[in-house]
């Protein structure tokens, strides 16, 4: 579980804003292009909403399997399970809800009956001008008039995934050196509008392995799954992809993601580390990715307190939030020292130390910022 604030009460704002402030201004953002400038990839997550400005008010919008501005889509909206519905047009005296009709269809320009031509008997030619069910936009079809009437009044969800996990997690950052081993690992998901999906339709794929794991899924949730093992290093490591087939043959996909970052090592100490393993024995550690900013807790027992960034890190300042803000940042010294990764590689850094005659009488927090 994520860490989080907690408060045993209600958020009840004094304005008219929204609590959340990355979901738009009161007024919503004026299009998608907007919303996306305004909330940096990092702080993204699935399921994030935002509103954004439309003719008829404000629509939500959210990304739901693709956290890129590509990804960025309308929610659901109607009354079916997902999905947004088509409305069809007014009908005119050549079109009947987006279909453009032809050769053995008629429309009463007065009343805006739909009905065959008499010579043509049940059978109508149609050229859709926009995809509509099970017939695509610019592609000629001859059918029958029940058949027509039927695909012009269904309302068809296209499927989507709501979430991919491998290995009990969705994308996923570890510190570099951790290792997958061969064998069998869970894949697991689960569908929006799953009536529309093809059956045994789906397929877990290695993007970065070049190869498909499984195929002819059916969409039962999840699969056990024979995977090659792996060892993260750091950035983008191993990308996992579901896609699936609709029963229109529109293909839809999720993935997700183990990256790899490298560990900052950090807090109060008896003795100065002298060796990798006495630096990985610190109380508290974080991924870089994790920010650049962390607090050495210095206690009233010891009187050194330490931490090591990898090679490109370096300290920028400290500060003693319990002591006016005093500025402590010339009392680290700092000294090479290269420390095992998760895989025990070495890694090259630095190890900062700050040494004072006797230990505090209380805890004292050092606000560390690193860059």
């Amino acid at each position: 579980m994520d860490p989080a604030f907690e408060i045993p009460f209600g958020i009840r704002p004094t304005n008219a804003v929204p609590v959340d402030a990355y979901s738009g201004p009161k007024e919503g953002y004026i299009d998608v292009a907007a919303a996306c400038a305004a909330v940096p990839f990092v702080v993204r997550y699935y399921g994030q909403e935002v509103r954004i400005q439309s003719a008829n008010g404000i629509v939500k919008y959210s990304w739901v399997s693709d956290l890129s501005d590509a990804g960025l889509v309308p929610l659901a909206s109607g009354t079916g399970t997902g999905g947004t519905p088509y409305t069809l047009p007014v009908a005119t005296e050549t079109t009947l809800g987006g279909v453009k009709v032809g050769q053995g269809l008629s429309i009463d320009s007065t009343t805006g009956v739909l009905s065959a031509d008499a010579a043509q008997g049940a059978t109508v030619d149609i050229t859709p001008n926009v995809t509509l069910n099970g017939l695509k936009a610019g592609t000629r079809y001859q059918i029958s008039l029940q058949e027509f009437a039927t695909l012009a009044t269904t309302i068809y969800y296209a499927p989507s995934f709501g979430s991919f996990t491998f290995n009990g997690t969705s994308s996923t950052t570890v510190p570099v050196g951790t290792s997958y081993a061969t064998g069998s690992r869970r894949f697991a998901w689960n569908t929006n509008n799953s009536q529309s999906i093809s059956p045994a339709g789906l397929t877990i794929r290695d993007v970065t392995g070049n190869q498909n794991l499984a195929t002819g899924l059916p969409a039962t949730g999840f699969t056990d799954v024979s995977t090659p093992g792996f060892s993260v290093v750091q950035g983008l490591s191993r990308r996992y992809l579901i896609s699936g087939n609709d029963t229109q043959g529109n293909v839809f996909t999720a993935e997700m993601t183990v990256s790899g970052a490298y560990e900052i090592f950090y807090g109060s100490v008896a003795n100065t580390p002298t060796t990798s393993a006495q630096v990985r024995a610190l109380p508290e550690s974080r991924l870089t990715t994790q920010g650049n900013q962390f607090i050495i807790n210095t206690g009233s027992v010891n009187r050194r307190f330490a931490f090591w960034v990898p090679q490109g890190l370096s300290l920028q300042s400290v500060f003693d939030l319990d002591s006016a803000n005093a500025n402590l940042t010339s009392q680290y010294a700092a000294s090479p020292l290269s420390v095992n990764d998760a895989g025990g590689s070495p890694v090259a850094g630095t190890l900062y130390v700050m040494e004072q005659a006797v230990p505090y009488t209380s805890n004292h927090r050092h606000a560390i910022t690193v860059g």
